[in-house]
């Protein structure tokens, strides 16, 4: 399978020095019908480099976090996360309700998901933990 635009473009800037990267945006400014001013060209650059280091360490936090699951585990994360019922994820997976409540359990757990509040874990806390702890620690907002 090929590599996606973001990705080969995250690999291009890895490898790419100042100059190289200078020179993509005025390439891509080109394309676009924009022109960058030549002060602002080194900032965007820098900014675009962060930006990319900053999702290249996010999805390595996903991978890492997914990686724990096993294969049934994933299953009943999908299957719940795209609208399923604990119920008919059972159906679908050929397992009981109780096993679905009790995969989610451990996936919390796995993955760190607190119980702060004293409630449940839920595939709503845990994709806000997996997806969005980042932004929300950034933001004073509990991902839990």
């Amino acid at each position: 399978m090929p590599p996606d635009a973001a990705g080969l473009l995250q690999h291009y800037l890895a490898a790419a020095g100042d100059r190289e990267i200078r020179a993509l945006l005025r390439h891509l400014s080109g394309v676009a019908h924009l022109e960058i001013p030549p002060h602002l060209v080194g900032g965007m650059a820098l900014g675009l480099r962060r930006l990319l280091g900053d999702a290249a360490a996010r999805e390595q936090n996903k991978s890492n976090a997914l990686g724990q699951l096993t294969d049934r585990e994933i299953q009943v994360l999908e299957a719940v996360a795209a609208g399923s019922s604990n119920r008919q994820a059972a159906k679908a997976l050929g397992i009981s309700e109780r096993t679905v409540r009790n995969h989610i359990e451990n996936i919390g757990r796995k993955l760190g998901v607190g119980r702060f509040d004293g409630g449940k874990i839920t595939v709503r806390k845990i994709i806000r933990h997996v997806y969005f702890a980042e932004t929300m620690r950034d933001t004073g907002v509990s991902a839990d």
